[in-house]
């Protein structure tokens, strides 16, 4: 085998069909893998590890969408260019195929062309991902283990003073010990769950479809109260919110909300009001957070990226500066729009904008 040469695999039941574009697709110089059945086609993609993956649906025993299901709940091939090949035009069944992850359908009979550039369309975009997902990797090596260290270092020194000094430590002084411990601990935790978050955001991005789900607004007034509650500010939340659906996971759009909230709380002063509305339109559903501390520069506004953080060098913020990052990526994942509009010590309106 050729490692210079992308590899494809090649699921189809149809023998003529299987040697026409094997035959084609070796001429175009790709290193051809070729399976006349489902679960042929499985153990050659794990034997192998093909860079696309051209696959046929309606084939006797394990079909299309059993492989496509099969390779999809592996992380080595999360990413893998998946192709259907397809007689069938129904739209419920491309919609099947979208959920579970395909990138692409070709109806029968296609032509050379049309197959070759889907080919190159999905591993262009693949090669963009991989790259991006370098530089992703590339981030959290350079920036989370310092984030974790910091806390971490805390918890293990404060903890060792109580663990061989306990008994020359008075009551007040292991009281406060033991608040820094905990206050670390919180922080690290925080780091964590972000980093789970982004982790899984980045897993799902291109997912096509998502349930239709009740965001109430018992559930949101409950989360906007304990964040309040969190900074000692009760007083200064304003809700203006309504029941609302969306198509969404109910857990990510409650920790995107949560972040944009916690934010506005932890940017501006005590005293200062912190609103949250739900607005509902023809198009759109928008959610609005709003505070009047100290804002964001222009720049910030225009360019939010992972572990990218606002003056840190000035504020000493603590985190990653994950939250706004993974909060945009979540309302873009489910098709909706993220927009920031702020000015220096003038306060921020941040607006999730979800299509209805």
């Amino acid at each position: 085998m050729d490692a210079n040469k992308l590899k494809i695999l090649i699921i189809e039941d149809s023998f003529d069909l299987l040697e026409e574009l094997g035959s084609l697709l070796r001429y175009e110089n790709y290193e051809v893998l070729k399976a006349s059945d489902g679960d042929t086609g499985i153990r050659l993609a794990f034997e192998h590890k093909p860079d696309l993956i051209l696959c046929d649906i309606v084939m006797a025993g394990t079909d299309g969408f059993d492989v496509l299901k099969k390779l999809r709940e592996k992380p080595e091939f999360a990413m893998t260019p998946f192709i259907f090949t397809t007689a069938l035009v129904e739209w419920r069944v491309q919609r099947k195929g979208m959920e579970l992850g395909a990138d692409d359908y070709l109806v029968k009979p296609f032509t050379r062309i049309t197959l070759l550039n889907a080919i190159k369309t999905r591993l262009k975009k693949a090669k963009d991902n991989m790259k991006q997902i370098k530089q992703f990797k590339s981030n959290i090596i350079y920036s989370l283990p310092h984030e974790m260290q910091t806390p971490l270092n805390v918890i293990l020194g404060f903890s060792k003073t109580l663990k061989d000094d306990s008994a020359d430590l008075s009551k007040e002084e292991i009281a406060e010990i033991s608040s820094y411990i905990y206050d670390s601990s919180v922080r690290l935790s925080e780091v964590i769950k972000k980093f789970v978050m982004l982790t899984n955001v980045e897993l799902n991005k291109d997912r096509k479809s998502f349930s239709r789900v009740a965001i109430t607004e018992k559930k949101i007034r409950k989360l906007a109260g304990e964040i309040a509650a969190k900074y000692d500010r009760t007083g200064d939340l304003i809700l203006e919110i309504t029941d609302i659906e969306l198509h969404i996971i109910n857990d990510w759009f409650l920790f995107a909300l949560e972040e944009l909230i916690d934010n506005a709380f932890k940017f501006s002063e005590k005293g200062g009001k912190v609103t949250v509305k739900s607005l509902k339109d023809e198009q759109n559903i928008n959610f609005i957070i709003s505070d009047n501390g100290r804002g964001f520069p222009p720049e910030f506004c225009e360019k939010i990226g992972a572990f990218m953080q606002f003056d840190r060098k000035t504020n000493e913020q603590q985190g990653v500066g994950l939250g706004l990052f993974i909060a945009k990526q979540i309302v873009n994942l489910h098709k909706g729009e993220m927009h920031i509009k702020s000015s220096l010590n003038f306060g921020s309106d941040i607006i999730m904008k979800f299509p209805v």
